[in-house]
């Protein structure tokens, strides 16, 4: 389930883009899709906004979307999704994506037209100063870091380029490849604040004396000082991220108040019952009606060992609870204004059962051929694959020998095909047991402990009958693994669907 929910997470992640060249993604239905092409489908087919994810995140999406949506053609052409348990999931599923889905639109509809950012935004950030910066670490026995610094600062005084000292010798491996570049900053950059003062406060082109942290000792240079136009800050996209994420920090919380207010007579809380989880089982933690449940006995086994700890202190139920109580009334809000038919909310949660009916697929039918393989491995198999791979069931025989004597007796009656349990049982020391049988003074000689497994190449083979459920577990991993491979292929031939790289 996890990794189905990572497929589907994957179109939402918010990324930067990156214009690249367009190349060939592949070919559905005999036209060609390149990257320019995908993000058109990605926003008018997916309903989701290709500007969004990263350039090279496209190609993974497309392989995974069209592969997924080979699986689940199949599984509606041979009526696999009509199975009344495999329909259950589906139907459970689509209800689970929608409400998740209806979350993003909410917010779209609800909460990005109130994050536009002003003038009056821009004006605490347009005073910013370029920053670079050595670390060289303290601390630990014999610290020498502020010989270091000292070598470092007279290297800079003799001219050197902060930067390729930064590369040489700074600590921080956030910067270091980039020169010490820490970027632009500003007096809500999140630095600790002995760093940040210094940051601020230096003069440009020069270099700070070391400014010690819990990190170590910084020399900070502030390479240059600029005011930003609000235009211009409004360029930089993590900026602006940024003031969006903590104006929408500001205003979802009153937005939830208001539906709190709005659908408190379907709001039902009862902490209290999780102290006594046989009593209320089959009873509900919460409960919004239209919308989400959540059963004590579902929570007990959800929260297995820590169950005591929430008994103990019930408060500590309310975050997660309230979090789950806040999707619910998202949920019935979007339900009222009827976003669940919004065009943009039925494609990305077609989108989504697509990726999810894959794996549905997948799963039923590789349960299926799993009996048939088990039934195709018999004993005459078994037996041809013991043949084939003896050196897989061999076990060495790891004969530690002290004296030549020794060595050379072992060798011939090898040769002489004697009986090899016996002579290990009379000759196998292991360099433990050894030291025991030495005299008190005498040294073990290396070039003397050998194994005969590496002079000889002599190995014993494990009986058929021990290593028989090993075989069957390897022959039907092979045939899985076979089954896979062809079933992606030919599924992808079947309907017309060639994937590039």
């Amino acid at each position: 389930m996890k990794k189905i929910l990572v497929l589907m997470s994957l179109a939402f992640l918010v990324l930067t883009h990156c214009g690249k060249k367009s190349t060939l993604l592949g070919v559905i239905d005999n036209k060609e899709i390149d990257t320019e092409n995908f993000k058109t489908i990605v926003d008018e087919e997916f309903g989701l906004d290709a500007s969004k994810i990263e350039e090279n995140r496209l190609s993974t999406l497309f392989r995974q979307y069209y592969t997924a949506l080979a699986f689940s053609k199949e599984g509606d052409a041979t009526g696999v999704f009509e199975k009344p348990d495999i329909k259950e999931k589906i139907e459970k599923t689509t209800q689970d994506v929608l409400k998740r889905n209806l979350t993003y639109i909410w917010r779209e509809k609800e909460v990005d037209g109130l994050l536009e950012l002003t003038d009056k935004d821009m004006e605490l950030y347009k005073n910013r100063r370029k920053v670079s910066h050595i670390l060289i670490r303290s601390g630990g026995e014999g610290d020498k870091s502020l010989e270091k610094v000292a070598q470092v600062q007279a290297e800079i005084k003799s001219g050197a380029k902060f930067s390729e000292l930064a590369k040489k010798y700074s600590d921080d491996p956030g910067s270091k490849e980039k020169g010490g570049d820490l970027g632009w900053i500003d007096h809500t950059t999140a630095f600790v604040p002995q760093f940040k003062q210094a940051a601020l406060s230096a003069k440009v082109g020069e270099v700070t004396a070391p400014v010690q942290t819990q990190y170590g000792y910084h020399l900070i240079l502030v390479e240059e000082e600029k005011e930003f136009s609000p235009d211009e800050l409004k360029e930089d996209k993590e900026l602006v991220e940024k003031l969006k994420r903590d104006k929408a920090s500001q205003v979802i919380p009153g937005l939830i108040a208001k539906l709190r207010e709005k659908y408190k007579d379907k709001i039902h809380y009862y902490p209290e019952r999780i102290k006594d989880v046989k009593k209320y089982a089959k009873e509900d933690l919460f409960r919004v009606d239209g919308a989400d449940s959540l059963q004590i006995g579902e929570v007990a086994k959800q929260m297995g060992d820590k169950l005591k700890q929430y008994q103990d202190n019930i408060k500590e139920l309310d975050q997660p609870i309230e979090r789950m109580i806040e999707q619910s009334l998202v949920y019935l809000e979007s339900m009222e204004k009827g976003y669940d038919k919004d065009p943009k909310t039925q494609k990305r949660v077609a989108f989504s059962l697509v990726l999810f009916k894959k794996n549905l697929f997948e799963q039923t039918v590789k349960e299926d051929y799993e009996k048939k393989a088990m039934a195709e491995i018999t004993e005459e198999s078994l037996k041809e694959y013991y043949e084939k791979n003896k050196a897989r069931f061999a076990k060495g025989l790891p004969n530690f020998l002290k004296k030549d004597e020794f060595q050379k007796q072992f060798l011939n009656k090898i040769s002489n095909k004697a009986d090899l349990a016996f002579l290990t049982s009379q000759y196998e020391l292991d360099e433990k047991s050894q030291i025991f049988k030495m005299k008190k003074v005498e040294e073990a000689d290396r070039d003397k402990i050998w194994s005969i497994l590496e002079k000889t190449g002599y190995k014993q083979l494990s009986p058929f009958s021990e290593m028989k459920e090993i075989m069957q577990r390897d022959l039907l991993r092979q045939k899985i693994k076979d089954f896979d491979a062809n079933l992606n292929a030919s599924l992808l031939s079947k309907y017309g669907i060639v994937i590039k790289g």
